[in-house]
Order: structure tokens, then sequence, then C-alpha cells
């Protein structure tokens, strides 16, 4: 979520004051059209993001669990070509 609405047409651009870093998948980001993007530019890769903040006390399961939402996530994005 690193530009958020103030108001109908206001926005305000994320900052280290109030970006959430937040998980892959629990913001605003649409990951499939990222990856779709990526893969029409032949993109290369690697693609880094932070999988910390997953909602798990375990943090092993938590990079376990994001790792299976990017894998999902890069076979949903197929269909968008």
């Amino acid at each position: 979520r690193g530009l958020g609405q103030l108001g109908e047409n206001e926005f305000i651009q994320a900052t280290k004051a109030n970006d959430e870093h937040l998980a892959v998948g629990f913001g605003t980001i649409s990951w499939l059209e990222v990856i779709a993007a990526l893969r029409k530019v032949n993109f290369p890769g690697p693609v880094n993001f932070e999988t910390m903040g997953w909602p798990v006390d375990d943090k092993k399961i938590g990079l376990e669990l994001a790792i299976k939402w990017w894998r999902t996530c890069e076979q949903l994005a197929t269909k968008l070509n």
C-alpha cells in the first residue's frame, strides 16, 4: 500500500513513516499483472521480495507460504497473456 488515498482525489506517497512493508500478497499490488509484465519483456530474473510478515508465528512456515503463494501467482499469471 505504497500510495495511500486521503480523499476522493487526494493521494500520498509512501515514506518510511507510513509504508507498512506488508509481505507480498497482503498489499495492493496486482502481482499477477507484475508477473505477466515481467514475462512479456522476457525478464531473465531473479526477482527478490520481502517474505517476512506473513501472519504466522513460525518464520519458516511463513517463508514456505510466501514461496507457495508466488508459485501460484506464476501459474495464474499465465492466464493473463
